[in-house]
């Protein structure tokens, strides 16, 4: 059964909003955006991409998925999905929490590691217990 237009231009209008937020979720999540689901509308998968990193975001953190709802009927959309993948980006570059491979494409295309997060989450667990000195032995063998 062939694709009807509307259904192509769906997929590809969902492939430009993945492309957009694909280096928010990599820089803060460490793997890709979720895939548009077969008969989910644009307008959801739009919501849905935003709401993953929503809790990155100092500035639409507590916004609810109603609420980024409420924005798409407005036409505001645009302007919280930008900025939550701004603050989600920054946000994964911060030195906190555990450590995150973030792999970040250099201008030839190769891409590049980079880690980013606090190390003593990740080592300190296998830091050794610090020894304090308390006695000098004195007595002769």
């Amino acid at each position: 059964m062939a694709a009807s237009r509307d259904d192509v231009t769906d997929e590809v209008r969902a492939n430009a909003y993945r492309a957009q937020a694909d280096g928010a979720y990599r820089a803060a999540v460490g793997a890709p955006p979720p895939g548009h689901l077969p008969g989910e509308s644009v307008a959801s998968y739009r919501i849905r991409l935003a709401s993953g990193l929503k809790g990155f975001s100092p500035t639409y953190g507590k916004m609810s998925v109603r609420d980024l709802d409420g924005m798409r009927r407005s036409g505001a959309l645009h302007l919280a999905e930008e900025t939550i993948y701004r603050e989600a980006s920054e946000a994964a570059r911060r030195p906190t929490g555990p450590l995150r491979e973030v792999q970040e494409p250099d201008r030839t295309g190769r891409p590049i590691v980079k880690f980013y997060g606090a190390p003593d989450e990740c080592w300190g667990p296998f830091k050794q217990a610090p020894r304090y000195l308390t006695a000098f032995n004195t007595k002769e063998r």
